[in-house]
């Protein structure tokens, strides 16, 4: 049997990794709408989700070279490179400030690292 996000039973506490927050983001043509239906039971509270800031931090860095890719019509490879010598290209962006956005303003726990190793540890 294939496990899907959808299958998730209600009032079940789940880690939302950045890969979710990323195929949301970009409309991912295969998993967006799983993705969009499962943030919509967390924002609904149907589940609990949590995150860290560090999910938030590396979906930002994620959603940029790939923003920045598509602008600059480069290789996600080359965007690295491109920005340490013009970190002005930040400045552009839209799209990975205005998911972080969303993601520190929905019904989603932000836990510390620290946390998460005592939860695992406990469970």
């Amino acid at each position: 049997m294939k496990n899907s996000l959808n299958d998730l039973p209600s009032e079940k506490v789940v880690y939302v990794d950045s890969n979710i927050f990323i195929y949301d983001t970009t409309g991912h043509p295969k998993y967006a709408p799983s993705c969009s239906k499962f943030l919509d039971r967390i924002e609904s509270g149907e589940i609990t989700g949590i995150t860290s800031i560090l999910t938030i931090s590396e979906t930002v860095h994620k959603l940029s070279i790939i923003e920045l890719s598509s602008k600059m019509k480069e290789r996600p490879v080359s965007i690295i490179r491109l920005v340490k010598r013009d970190p002005s290209l930040l400045d552009t962006l839209d799209i990975p400030y205005m998911a972080a956005d969303d993601m520190m303003n929905m019904n989603l726990e932000i836990v510390s690292f620290s946390d998460l190793i005592v939860t695992t540890q406990v469970c």
